[in-house]
């Protein structure tokens, strides 16, 4: 995984523009490590921190909208 929010964030505005059925959800993620996305748009994603029992990871939930 990669730090770089060009992979990361980006990567989600880039889908919630191009594709407007698609909507962010919330990711239900409780770690000590875990932080919310970076940017305004991403901030229901999740970055993890690397520590003793995890590496470095991103997730987002994306949804279909009805």
């Amino acid at each position: 995984c990669t730090f770089s929010m060009e992979e990361n964030e980006k990567v989600i505005e880039w889908a919630l523009k191009k594709f407007p059925e698609v909507s962010l959800e919330e990711v239900g993620l409780d770690l000590p490590c875990a932080i919310d996305g970076l940017t305004k748009d991403t901030i229901k994603t999740k970055r993890v921190l690397p520590d003793k029992n995890f590496e470095a990871f991103f997730v987002a939930k994306l949804g279909k909208l009805k």
